[in-house]
């Protein structure tokens, strides 16, 4: 851990003190990323194993303890297509040794669903400074606090969050717009450079995946849920549903109940 601790202050340009020199291995870094909210931390080696992971991570995988992820890969994980993009990410870093920073991604999450989280990844090195594996991060896009960043970069998150508070309601683009006090050509633009998708197919995204949510983590009726998430006609919410997940909400309820 004391690594992480060195190469963050070499890379803003400050000097490693005797102070930084002298403390534990270990006792800072890994005590603090388990206190992250909402904040998945991991370390890999080479090959794309898990060699270390924070609370907010096994908590994401549905695990209990750190050592029933540690030695898995994204593979064991995440279906073979998302895996790969993950891998081949982690390759990228290490050939290149350059970062990536506030990547946007879907990513399945525990309920079956998916959401969109925000990730960033860096080489790492052991004491010969030979590359060794890579650092990550990743949060979920849409939580409230503020966080630093390019400026167009908080404003997407910040419309994201608006997205998911409004989650009830029928979102039109062009109302996310006017709030956001830009053209709906502006918007349209964003979120093709940051989310890679365009912000109907995002605000669908949201509702379904927050209607999965609801199937396995609740009993409400799946007529409710469609109201919850803006669907007053049951049959346009299923319609709706199948068409992101390919099967329809009953379905999924059973099979993720199971």
């Amino acid at each position: 851990m004391n690594l992480m601790v060195n190469q963050a202050m070499d890379d803003s340009g400050a000097e490693s003190s005797d102070f930084i020199a002298s403390l534990k291995s270990g006792q800072v870094a890994s005590q603090m990323f388990d206190l992250l909210p909402e904040v998945s931390f991991w370390l890999k080696n080479q090959k794309g194993a898990f060699e270390y992971v924070n609370v907010a991570l096994i908590k994401q995988h549905g695990f209990e303890k750190k050592e029933q992820i540690l030695g898995l890969t994204d593979h064991d994980l995440y279906p073979v297509s998302i895996a790969s993009g993950f891998r081949g990410d982690d390759v990228q870093v290490m050939q290149t040794e350059k970062s990536i920073e506030n990547k946007s991604e879907l990513v399945p999450n525990i309920t079956g669903g998916v959401e969109w989280r925000e990730t960033s990844k860096i080489a790492i090195y052991d004491h010969d400074g030979k590359v060794v594996g890579t650092a990550g991060m990743s949060r979920r896009l849409g939580i409230s606090e503020g966080r630093p960043g390019p400026t167009q970069h908080r404003e997407i998150s910040a419309i994201v969050g608006a997205i998911y508070k409004c989650i009830e309601q029928e979102i039109k683009v062009s109302d996310l717009a006017t709030a956001a006090n830009i053209s709906v050509s502006t918007l349209e633009r964003m979120f093709k450079e940051h989310m890679g998708t365009t912000p109907k197919k995002f605000i669908l995204q949201a509702k379904i995946s927050t209607a999965c949510e609801h199937l396995v983590m609740s009993k409400k009726s799946i007529k409710t849920i469609g109201e919850i998430i803006g669907y007053e006609d049951h049959a346009n919410f299923t319609r709706s549903f199948k068409k992101l997940m390919g099967i329809s909400p009953s379905q999924y309820r059973s099979a993720h109940k199971k």
